[in-house]
C-alpha cells in the first residue's frame, strides 16, 4: 500500500508539472521553449539531478513512460503523408520534374552524407586519441547518425509544418534517420560481436513483412461496405471504434517487436503507418482525439521520466569528459546542418539551417544505442555518460532554434501583390484589388496586354523571360501574395515556385486549367483555382446562396466577409467576448487544425486559427489589424490614397 501510495504522488506531481507547464511557456512566448524542453527540464528538477522527489526505477511510471514513447512513435508513423513521398504521378513539365525532390530520395541523401561524414570523424578522433578502444568507429558514426523523432514530431506540430511539403521532408529525414541507425547498428552489432548473426536480421524482415500483409488485410477488410459502415457508426459512440483500433494496431506491433528482439521504435511507427494507410486519415476528429490522449497524458510522462532519470552530476564529477563532450556537440551539429543545407533548393537557407537544426536533436535511441553498444564491447564506457549529455543538449538547444529560425523568417512584412497575366482575368483582379487599395503590380509577355493594363492606371511589367529579375523589378521582394493566372499550368506553377522559393512569398495563389494537376498545387504550397470548377460553385452560390454571393463578391455596398489568421498575441488565448472588436463585427468562423467551428462569447482564440469575420468597411482595417497586425492586405495607409 505504502509503495502503491508513492507511485500515485509521483504520478500526481508528474501529472501537475505536465499541467503547468504549457501554461508557463505560453507565458513567455518571445522566449519559444517547446513544451517538450520544459517537460525535460523539470524532470531534470525533480529526478537524479535535483531534489529526486520521483524514484526513476518505479515499474509503474517506467510503463506508462514506455506507453508514452510507444504512442509517441505511433502518432509519428501517422503523421507521414504518403502521398507527398514522391511526385504526383501527374508530372506537368521536364522542368519542373529536375526542381522538385522526393522526400524519401532527398532523405536518402541527407542521411547518407551524415553517416559518412559521422565516419569521418570518428575516424578522426581514434587517430587523435580522443576515443580509445574498443571504440567501433562505424559503431560511434551510427550514434552520431540518429535524430530523435520524438522530438522532431511534437516540435514539427508546435510550428504547424507537419503536413506542410516542408515539414513533410524533416519528418521523413528523422524516419529515415533512426530507422537506417537501428538497421545499421543491428547489423554492425551482429557482425562485429560472435553470436547469433542471421537471428535479428530474419526478425526484421518478419516484422516489415507482417506491416505489410496487415497492411493489405486491413485495407481490403475496410474495402468491404459493411466493414465500413460499422466503422462509420460506431466511430462516435462510446465503442470509440477507431481509437481501440489504433491501440490495438500500436500494441500488436509493439509486442511482436518485443519478441522478435527489434526495437519497439520500429514496431510502433509501422503501427501508426499502417492506421494512416488504411483509414487513410479519415476524419480530423479521430486524429484530434488520438492527439488528446498522447500529448494530454502519456507523452509527457515520458519526457518528464527522460529528465528524472538523467543524472548531470556524475558526469560533471569527471572534467576530463567534458572536452570530449563539447567536441562531440559540435560534430554532432554539424554531421546534421550541413547535409541539410540541400534543403535550401527547395525551401531557402534560413529554413533549411532551421531543419539541420531540428534534425540535430536526439534523445532516447542514442541513449538506448549506447547502452547497448558499451555492453557489446564496441563503445568505451565514457562514451555512454557522453551520449546522454549529447541528448540533453541537443534536444534542449535544437527545437528553440529551429522554432526561432521558422518565426524570424517571417518577420519581414511583405505587403505588395503580384499577378502573373494581365489579360482580362488578371486585369479585372487587379482593378478590385487596387479598389481595396492594395499596391498591385502585374506581369505579362504580351505588349498590348501590359498596354491595356496601364491604361487602367495598374503598374505593368513586360517581360520575355520569367526570372529573378523581372520579380525582382515588379516588387516580390515586398510582395506578400503572388497570383498566376495564365491560362498555361506549367508557367503557373513555375512561376509560383520561384515567387515561393527566391522571395519566401508568404501566399501563392495559381489558376489550374487541368484538374490533373490540382494536387500536385496543393503538395507544394501552391493554393489552386480551377476554373471550370470556380464557374460551377458560382453558380451554385447564386443559385442557393445569392445573399452570400453578394457578400463574397464585394456587390453588397458597405459590407465585408474577410478571413484572417490569429497572429497578434495580445488577442492569442483571449475568449471573443473579450476582444475588443466594434458592434458592427461579427465572428462567424474558427477553423482550427482544419476543424471549422461556430464560436461563441467563451471560445478561446489560439495562434494559428482562422476566423471569417462579417463587418463593415469602415471598420476592415481595425478589425483586420486586430487578429493579423502583419497580414499584407491589412498595411493599407489611406494617407497615400
Amino acid at each position: 500500500m505504502e509503495a502503491q501510495s508513492g507511485t500515485l504522488y509521483s504520478l500526481l506531481l508528474i501529472s501537475g508539472m505536465a499541467l503547468v507547464i504549457p501554461i508557463l511557456l505560453h507565458k513567455f512566448r518571445p522566449a519559444r521553449i517547446p513544451v517538450v524542453v520544459g517537460e525535460i527540464v523539470c524532470g531534470l528538477v525533480v529526478g537524479r539531478t535535483g531534489f529526486n522527489l520521483i524514484d526513476p526505477g518505479d515499474p509503474f511510471l517506467n510503463l506508462l513512460s514506455l506507453l508514452g514513447f510507444t504512442y509517441l512513435m505511433f502518432l509519428g508513423g501517422m503523421e507521414i503523408n504518403f502521398s507527398q513521398l514522391g511526385l504526383s504521378r501527374r508530372v506537368i513539365s521536364k522542368q519542373q520534374k529536375s526542381k522538385l525532390s522526393s522526400p524519401l530520395v532527398l532523405g536518402g541523401v541527407i542521411f547518407a552524407m551524415t553517416f559518412a561524414m559521422s565516419y569521418v570523424a570518428s575516424l578522426f578522433l581514434m587517430r587523435a586519441g580522443y576515443i580509445t578502444a574498443p571504440t567501433s568507429p562505424m559503431i560511434l558514426a551510427a550514434l552520431l547518425s540518429t535524430t530523435s523523432v520524438g522530438v522532431v514530431v511534437p516540435t514539427l506540430k508546435e510550428s504547424r509544418d507537419t503536413e506542410s511539403p516542408y515539414g513533410q521532408s524533416l519528418l521523413v529525414n528523422a524516419m529515415l534517420a533512426d530507422f537506417a541507425t537501428i538497421l545499421i547498428a543491428t547489423i554492425l552489432i551482429l557482425f562485429l560481436t560472435p553470436g547469433q548473426r542471421g537471428s535479428e536480421l530474419l526478425a526484421i524482415s518478419a516484422l516489415c513483412a507482417v506491416f505489410f500483409f496487415v497492411y493489405r488485410a486491413g485495407a481490403r477488410f475496410m474495402a468491404g461496405s459493411s466493414v465500413s459502415r460499422l466503422y462509420s457508426e460506431l466511430t462516435h459512440t462510446s465503442a470509440q471504434l477507431r481509437i481501440r483500433t489504433a491501440f490495438a494496431l500500436m500494441l500488436l506491433f509493439a509486442m511482436l517487436s518485443s519478441i522478435v528482439g527489434v526495437e519497439i521504435v520500429l514496431g510502433a511507427f509501422l503501427a501508426g503507418a499502417v492506421y494512416r494507410l488504411v483509414f487513410h486519415s479519415t476524419g480530423l476528429t479521430e486524429d484530434m482525439k488520438l492527439d488528446a490522449v498522447g500529448y494530454g497524458f502519456l507523452i509527457p510522462i515520458f519526457f518528464i521520466m527522460v529528465g528524472v532519470k538523467l543524472d548531470l552530476p556524475e558526469i560533471w564529477h569527471r572534467p576530463e569528459l567534458v572536452w570530449l563532450i563539447l567536441l562531440l556537440l559540435l560534430i554532432a551539429f554539424a554531421v546534421k546542418l550541413v547535409p541539410s543545407m540541400l534543403l535550401s533548393f527547395r525551401f531557402g537557407a534560413r529554413n533549411a539551417a532551421a531543419g539541420g537544426f531540428i534534425l540535430s536533436s536526439r534523445l532516447s535511441l542514442i541513449i538506448a544505442f549506447a547502452e547497448v553498444a558499451v555492453g557489446a564491447g564496441l563503445l568505451q564506457e565514457e562514451l555512454e555518460a557522453v551520449s546522454v549529455m549529447i541528448a540533453i543538449v541537443t534536444c534542449l538547444v535544437s527545437p528553440m532554434l529551429f522554432l526561432a529560425l521558422r518565426s524570424n523568417s517571417a518577420l519581414q512584412t511583405k505587403t505588395g501583390i503580384i499577378i502573373l497575366g494581365a489579360g482580362k482575368v488578371g486585369r479585372l483582379l487587379g482593378e478590385r484589388l487596387a479598389d481595396r487599395h492594395h499596391s498591385v503590380a502585374l506581369l505579362d509577355i504580351n505588349a498590348e496586354a501590359v498596354k491595356k493594363t496601364r491604361r487602367l492606371g495598374l503598374k505593368a511589367i513586360l517581360y520575355d523571360k520569367l526570372s529573378k529579375e523581372t520579380l525582382r523589378q515588379a516588387g516580390a521582394e515586398n510582395t506578400g501574395v503572388f497570383v498566376a493566372v495564365t491560362s498555361d499550368d506549367t508557367v503557373n506553377f513555375d512561376a509560383c515556385v520561384l515567387a515561393r522559393k527566391t522571395f519566401h512569398v508568404r501566399r501563392t495563389v495559381a489558376r489550374v486549367g487541368n484538374p490533373l494537376n490540382i494536387n500536385l498545387f496543393i503538395e507544394n504550397d501552391i493554393v489552386p483555382m480551377n476554373t471550370a470548377l470556380a464557374s460551377v460553385i458560382a453558380l451554385e452560390n447564386l443559385m442557393y446562396r445569392p445573399l452570400v454571393y453578394s457578400l463574397l463578391s464585394h456587390e453588397q455596398e458597405g459590407t465585408e466577409v474577410i478571413e484572417v489568421e490569429v497572429l497578434n498575441p495580445d488577442v492569442v488565448g483571449r475568449r471573443i467576448k473579450d476582444i475588443p472588436l466594434p458592434g458592427d463585427a461579427l465572428v462567424l468562423t474558427v477553423k482550427k487544425d482544419g476543424l471549422v467551428t461556430i464560436p461563441h462569447g467563451q471560445t478561446v482564440l489560439e495562434k494559428g486559427n482562422s476566423v471569417s469575420i462579417l463587418l463593415t468597411e469602415s471598420s476592415l482595417l481595425n478589425v483586420a489589424r486586430t487578429f493579423d497586425p502583419e497580414r499584407p492586405d491589412h498595411q493599407i495607409r489611406y494617407q497615400d490614397i
